[in-house]
């Protein structure tokens, strides 16, 4: 297992990568959102925002459940573990941007909604691969998940700053 856990390092190019993929969805997802540049404006923070928390989040949970991870390979695995799952938001960046820019579908709601839940599940099966709990790991994202896309949603289709 040493040799696969190399991988789950995390490293700096991989964070550019997910917060080029988040500031991707936000400024998109709020161009979609809002009618003019304050409001888009308005719409970007929080949508940044919340994909920070989400990160955060994510990380900090997955660190409290993944106690045996952390003591067979170090603390910085969990972190690059969550970090390689949200790198799947980066292919769900380019579908949105060649959807919504160059084809004019309105999917934004969907995609995003679907980056959220995939990234999070995708983040626990790398801890799972180093040896955490596959029930608590699984439940525990998708719960997390779920709630952030919840959040992104009821934002985004609120109409409160339009």
């Amino acid at each position: 297992m040493d040799d696969a856990s190399k991988y789950y390092k995390g490293t700096f190019l991989q964070l550019v990568v997910v917060t080029f993929s988040a500031i991707t969805l936000s400024v998109i997802s709020a161009i979609s959102s809002g009618a003019n540049l304050i409001v888009i404006s308005t719409y970007f923070t929080l949508f940044a925002f919340l994909f920070l928390m989400f990160f955060l989040i994510s990380i900090l949970i997955l660190s409290i459940a993944n106690v045996k991870v952390k003591k067979e390979y170090g603390k910085g695995y969990v972190y690059g573990a969550v970090l390689h799952g949200f790198m799947l938001l980066f292919p769900f960046a380019i579908l949105l941007l060649i959807s919504d820019v160059f084809l004019k579908w309105n999917a934004f709601q969907t995609i995003v909604a679907t980056s959220i839940i995939t990234s999070a599940s995708y983040s626990a099966s790398n801890l799972i691969k180093l040896g955490g709990n596959r029930t608590a790991n699984s439940t525990l994202t998708l719960i997390l998940g779920a709630v952030f896309m919840v959040i992104f949603i009821l934002i985004a289709s609120s109409g409160y700053f339009k």
